[in-house]
């Protein structure tokens, strides 16, 4: 992960933290501890997008498969 990925992954963290303990799925809301959260960006790199806050959330890796079209 370079530094600017860091960054960006650092400020989406905040975002899916919950009761300052756990980090939660931001689509389904599993706790984060129990399945490790993956970055998924909304608009794919493939794609042109961005690894930017507004383009990046953490998901589980269930709700990442699904968000690919990849049957689980």
């Amino acid at each position: 992960m370079t530094a600017a990925d860091r960054k960006v992954y650092e400020a989406v963290k905040k975002r899916a933290l919950v009761d300052e303990e756990y980090l939660a799925c931001e689509q389904c809301k599993h706790n984060g501890q129990k399945w490790p959260l993956e970055m998924h960006h909304i608009n794919f790199r493939s794609q042109g997008g961005l690894t930017s806050e507004n383009n990046v959330t953490l998901i589980c890796k269930c709700c990442h498969l699904k968000a690919h079209a990849i049957v689980v």
